[in-house]
């Protein structure tokens, strides 16, 4: 069993998710699918969720989620 507490995953550094914000929820995902029944996994997304914990599903790309986010924020 994977012991992930008190574990820190810093993701995006800006408004816009990246690889590292990619690699964070990914791992974020491997701990909830780790947890047993009974126990809790709490996550903290500290405003941008879209930003900090973007994990796009197939067969979007990371690439594709930054695209829409840049349109979108254009548009106002």
């Amino acid at each position: 069993m994977s012991r992930h507490t008190n574990t820190v995953h810093v993701g995006s550094r800006g408004n816009l998710p990246d690889a590292a914000a990619q690699a964070a929820a990914g791992r974020a995902l491997a701990m909830a699918a780790d947890a047993k029944a009974g126990q809790v996994v709490l996550v903290l997304i500290s405003g941008g969720g879209s930003a900090l914990l973007p994990l796009p599903a197939l067969p979007l790309t990371l690439e594709d989620k930054i695209a829409t986010i840049k349109i979108m924020t254009a548009a106002g």
